[in-house]
């Protein structure tokens, strides 16, 4: 087992030193508390010199680099986990970085999930803390075994210590991997979210070679992997989990990885939670830590008219395009673009005939696709108010590089007695806006306004120009 562990370490060299390895007599460890530890890991040849005469010993690791040395440790080979769908556990992992393999088969394992929601952050330094729960999960995992220990040993800074990292810290101690510092009065404390340098690094490796053991039985692989659905109908905006079965009921390791073959169409995080984004259908798969795999097809239709009010500007991105973006009247840059994301709808208003009855219309507006329901819903509210509010001009989508009509997701209406007008009041496209006087004229704060801001809609009259657009109601307020 250790003479493994040797010369998969030497595998790992050139992750540990940014130059040529150089073994030697380093000067600036003399008299540093690690200095037999890195003489012996050098020696051995773990790590290098980042010169002839120094080791940086108190130089940080990065969380990438710590990840990719216990990637070469378990002898793994780079190109099996370097997936596609990385990008999507990670969005600061590019899969043509060197770490990127080493981090989707540590996250496959189950060595780790991130720092955050699609976080991994790689080039951030490796905090003790961090470095604890990586090495007690990797050595769970891949079936090593410390000796027996005291796991009671305690630091005066224990409850410092992030909860997700309580356990591999008193693992690692209770079998003396980890010693903590001195502080001062007597006692040891651990310092959990300090950064984690060569020297540590080099101490901890050193520690382990000598202390770990492969158990006689090893662990028991997955040998298959089942959803509890294969199908599944949702609508836009619905949330959904599958739970997946592993067999047989005793393998080792339990960790499931997630991932959509059309994110855009619905998402699904490390958890097996899928939420809906868009019509269409997509492949929710499920990836065991040995790489079987099963599958689960949903489709996303009739969506539900979203009610918007509250959405942050990253849930209408989602909503409207599968994706965040930076401005969403520009996301078509042409009308060939543009267009075959919208569709026809039809909605009812009432409208004045010359003898100044009310009467039913029916129109048909160009809007968004992944709007279109909510336009509906919108408009058969306005019908449905006892004032019978009369509409006699709508207008949707139209070709417009920097407007979000150019998007499908802007409104015009009644746009004769609803002008748009410069900050000095006056017209330039329109006539007036004679609210109470006309009956077209839209009042400000009335039931109309009141629909279209319950279903996400901001009227342009509280533009930071000055220009008020009073027609207009737009869904990202642009």
């Amino acid at each position: 087992m250790k003479r493994r562990l040797y010369s998969l370490f030497l595998c790992a060299i050139l992750l540990l030193s940014m130059t040529w390895p150089v073994f030697g007599a380093f000067e600036d460890i003399e008299g540093h508390w690690g200095q037999s530890y890195i003489e012996r890991a050098t020696s051995l040849g773990l790590f290098a010199g980042v010169s002839e005469t120094a080791f940086a010993p108190n130089d940080p690791m990065t969380r990438g680099m710590f990840v990719t040395v216990l990637g070469r440790l378990a002898g793994i080979e780079p190109e099996e986990w370097n997936v596609n769908y990385l990008a999507q556990l990670f969005a600061d992992v590019p899969a043509k970085e060197y770490y990127a393999p080493y981090i989707s088969w540590a996250v496959h394992r189950g060595i780790t999930s991130g720092t955050g929601p699609r976080q991994f952050s790689p080039n951030d330094n490796v905090t003790r803390e961090q470095m604890a729960t990586f090495l007690a999960n990797f050595l769970r995992i891949e079936g090593y075994v410390l000796p027996a220990g005291d796991e009671t040993v305690t630091f005066s800074d224990q409850a410092s210590i992030s909860a997700w990292a309580q356990d591999g810290v008193s693992f690692l101690t209770g079998a003396g991997l980890f010693t903590g510092k001195p502080d001062g009065k007597g006692g040891l404390y651990f310092d959990p979210r300090a950064n984690a340098t060569r020297a540590e690094c080099a101490t901890l490796f050193c520690r382990m070679i000598d202390a770990v053991e492969k158990p006689e039985v090893p662990p028991v692989e997955p040998t298959g992997i089942s959803l509890s659905v294969s199908n599944l109908t949702m609508e836009i905006g619905d949330f959904n989990m599958l739970l997946p079965s592993i067999e047989p009921l005793t393998a080792t390791n339990q960790t499931v990885i997630w991932y959509s073959s059309n994110p855009k169409v619905a998402s699904v995080d490390l958890m097996g939670s899928i939420t809906a984004l868009a019509g269409g259908t997509t492949q929710i798969t499920a990836v065991t830590s040995n790489r079987l795999r099963a599958s689960c097809t949903v489709t996303v239709n009739n969506p539900k008219p979203p009610v918007a009010t509250g959405l942050s500007y990253h849930e209408k991105c989602m909503l409207i395009f599968g994706e965040d973006v930076s401005e969403p009247r520009t996301y078509y840059s042409s009308a060939s673009e543009a267009e075959p994301n919208m569709v026809s709808v039809s909605v009812r208003t009432w409208d004045i005939n010359k003898a100044g009855e009310k009467y039913t219309r029916t129109w048909s507006v160009k809007v968004h696709k992944n709007i279109a329901p909510t336009v509906q819903a919108v408009f058969e509210e306005i019908y449905a108010l006892p004032e019978q509010f009369p509409i006699h001009s709508l207008g949707g989508y139209r070709w417009e590089y920097k407007s979000e009509h150019g998007v499908g997701l802007a409104l015009d209406v009644n746009w004769d007695e609803n002008y748009y007008c410069d900050p000095n009041g006056n017209a330039i496209t329109g006539s007036y806006f004679k609210p109470g006087e006309d009956p077209y004229s839209i009042p400000v704060g009335g039931a109309v306004d009141q629909i279209f801001a319950r279903y996400g809609f901001t009227r342009g009259i509280y533009w930071r120009s000055g220009y008020k657009d009073y027609m207009h109601y737009s869904f990202f307020g642009t």
